[in-house]
Parts: structure tokens; sequence; C-alpha cells
């Protein structure tokens, strides 16, 4: 009997798969982009939500870019010295100086730390 289930199992999950290609193919435009790689009920939800709207999927590279400055900032705060951080993030070090000067916009007394440090 256990076997039976098995075999029913198997066959469920076949057929399921095979329904969801096809529902793939259905899919308009870039649906099917997204429905492979977040699912096809991700897919349905997005296009009910956005219905039509354009929308623009911006790359992660702004974001790692944040990233990777805060921690720049934060072991120059940290008191690594910028020819260090210039040669561990592989970057000038007129471009660590940027980054960490871009910082102090935002006018807290670490910020004026780091500009005096300079």
């Amino acid at each position: 009997m256990v076997e039976n289930n098995r075999h029913v199992e198997a066959m469920d999950e076949a057929h399921s798969e095979a329904l969801e290609e096809a529902l793939l193919q259905e899919l308009p435009g870039e649906l099917v982009r997204i429905a492979r790689v977040a699912g096809l009920k991700a897919a349905v939800n997005i296009a009910i939500e956005f219905k039509g709207t354009a929308l623009y999927i911006p790359s992660l590279s702004d974001l790692l870019r944040k990233a990777r400055d805060a921690k720049i900032v934060s072991a120059y705060d940290e008191g690594v010295s910028v020819k260090a951080l210039a040669q561990r993030y592989v970057l000038s070090e007129r471009r660590i100086r940027h980054i960490i000067s871009a910082t102090s916009q935002a006018g807290s007394s670490a910020a004026l730390i780091r500009l005096l440090r300079r």
C-alpha cells in the first residue's frame, strides 16, 4: 500500500510539473522569466499587483557598492589607514578619501573626526 501511495505521489508531482510548465508557456512577456526565477505563484501575484505597469528592476551593484563603502568608512573609523583600505579594496587612495568624505555630508561628529584625520 505504501508503494502504491508513492507511485500516486510521483504521478501527481509529474502532473503538477507538466501543468506548471504548460502554464509558464502561456504567460505574457517577461512574466515567464519571473516565474522561472521566483515561481509561478509569485509571477501571477506580481501580475495581479502591478497590472501592466512597466517595472524597472535595478541591479544590485548600487546596493553592493553602498555596503562596500559602509565597510570602508567603518574600517577607517576604527583606525585603518587610507592606504591600507585602498590596497584591501583595490581602489585608489583618492577614491577611498572620496568615499570617506561623502559620508561626512551627514554632519555627525564622527564625520568631523574623519575630516580632521585626513
